[in-house]
């Protein structure tokens, strides 16, 4: 199957939870990797010289044809109709049927294990044990996560842990659970207060059109994919890839422990060494400020970028209706990730402060510091978070700023300028005083510190570009 400009983040009907298939994990399929395995015509069960993407093509364009038909039956329906035999017989047989199952085994009789029954409705295949695997289907109008009301002896609880329980309780290590609209696939899983489960939300899946996610739907739910005659649960594929991310996770978390490693370093030798941090050495020296305590800010500054990378590369930090137009200025221009792709073309050094102050903006408009909403639209989920929360790196964030504000005092305007921003924006203009008065407080030293020529300068530049010039310290707009 050819690879496609997919990635994790760009699947907006799948949802991975508890760590059972990360994103990542999720986009590696999608994309085919060949080192994962498993991703040949052959292991699908296709003829030899056939072609994934055909095959999922051909399974789409059906699967499109049963919606149609499931969504005008179950619209006639009356409101004292369940609708479980529309959602089984039109849409969830022929839907697992295109996916290599054939026709699901239905388990007329509920299960009991230790005086508890389980009332499974299907398996995936003839025969006992873990070759079939529950594939539990109910109506469109059951919730998955509500639970119903007993009956027969059977336990109050919803299909999800229904499904769950069992897993748990049997030979079995993985099991589907589904009303129809969502669909989820769940693992044996014994914690009782983290759930894991990877959900495709097939209602928002087909009405979308979301082709990119049925293939992904295709790849990971194929029959194939789960034990069967000669493979158990170890041995499937589902469990190989699940393996396979686990171990890739473990080396990415010693990986990540060496990058914090080398980033402390960098930056805490850096704020040292710096001429104009003469303060913060001095602190140092006399003991008022504790070697302990400016690692701990270095340390939170280090895991806030980590927070920030995280949450932009799964797209977190954007409702899902905001305009692609500010996205793609906040991506450009104020983003953490752009900081990786300028480092990946260093050429020299750059001792400008424009990326600091920028950094300090991006902060300070997560926290919910300025108008609201956010002139970029940003989530104000982050604010008041602990991550985000100025005290905590107070002294490295004031060292560098000072620093970086000395180094470029002649030009305070023309570190924030950025194409495509208007003088007369409100957005630009809100965006430039954020990062002037992130500073906190350093324009008003810098200015008293610096001769009245370079004053005097300094203003006339700033006037002369129509833009406001903010003279006092503000407290709370902080580069943080």
């Amino acid at each position: 199957m050819a690879r496609t400009a997919a990635t994790a983040s760009t699947f907006v009907t799948v949802r991975s939870e508890g760590g059972l298939l990360p994103p990542d994990l999720l986009g590696r399929i999608a994309l085919n990797d060949p080192d994962l395995g498993g991703l040949d015509p052959e292991s699908y069960g296709l003829a030899r010289g056939a072609r994934l993407n055909e095959a999922a093509s051909r399974a789409w364009a059906n699967v499109r044809t049963y919606w149609g038909a499931f969504r005008a039956a179950s619209g006639a329906l009356a409101a004292s109709e369940t609708g479980l035999s529309e959602t089984r017989e039109q849409w969830l047989l022929p839907l697992f049927r295109e996916l290599g199952y054939g026709r699901l085994v239905f388990r007329g009789a509920a299960e009991e294990i230790d005086s508890r029954r389980y009332a499974i409705s299907h398996q995936a295949g003839e025969g006992d044990g873990t070759a079939a695997p529950p594939v539990h289907t109910i109506a469109f109008r059951q919730e998955i996560d509500r639970a119903t009301a007993p009956g027969g002896g059977g336990l109050r609880t919803s299909p999800h842990g229904l499904v769950q329980e069992y897993v748990n309780r049997t030979d079995h290590t993985w099991g589907i659970v589904t009303n129809g609209l969502r669909l989820r696939l769940l693992r044996d899983n014994l914690s009782l207060s983290c759930a894991a489960f990877v959900e495709f939300d097939l209602e928002a899946l087909l009405e979308g059109g979301v082709y990119a996610d049925f293939v992904l739907l295709f790849l990971l739910l194929h029959r194939s994919r789960l034990p069967g005659p000669g493979a158990d649960g170890a041995g499937c594929w589902l469990e190989r890839w699940r393996l396979d991310a686990a171990a890739r996770g473990t080396r990415a978390l010693d990986e990540l422990r060496r990058g914090v490693e080398v980033a402390l370093k960098a930056l805490g030798q850096g704020l040292l060494e710096h001429p104009a941090n003469d303060g913060l050495r001095e602190r140092l020296r006399e003991g008022n400020l504790p070697v302990a305590d400016y690692y701990r800010q270095l340390l939170r500054l280090v895991y806030r970028l980590l927070f920030l990378l995280t949450a932009e590369e799964r797209n977190l930090l954007f409702p899902a209706d905001a305009d692609r137009r500010l996205v793609a200025i906040y991506d450009r221009h104020y983003g953490v990730g752009r900081l990786r792709e300028l480092v990946a073309r260093r050429r020299g050094a750059d001792r400008h402060d424009d990326l600091w102050r920028a950094l300090g903006v991006t902060f300070a408009a997560l926290r919910g510091d300025g108008p609201d909403p956010s002139p970029l639209g940003l989530r104000r989920s982050a604010a008041g978070s602990s991550a985000l929360t100025p005290a905590r790196t107070s002294t490295a964030r004031s060292s560098a700023t000072r620093a970086c504000w000395r180094r470029s005092a002649a030009s305070p305007s023309r570190a924030t300028r950025r194409p495509g921003w208007s003088a007369g924006s409100t957005t630009a203009t809100w965006m430039w005083r954020n990062s002037a008065r992130s500073t906190r407080g350093c324009w008003s030293s810098s200015r008293r510190s610096r001769p009245a020529s370079a004053r005097a300068s300094t203003s006339g530049r700033a006037a002369s570009a129509s833009r406001p010039v903010p003279t006092t310290r503000r407290r709370g707009w902080c580069a943080s």
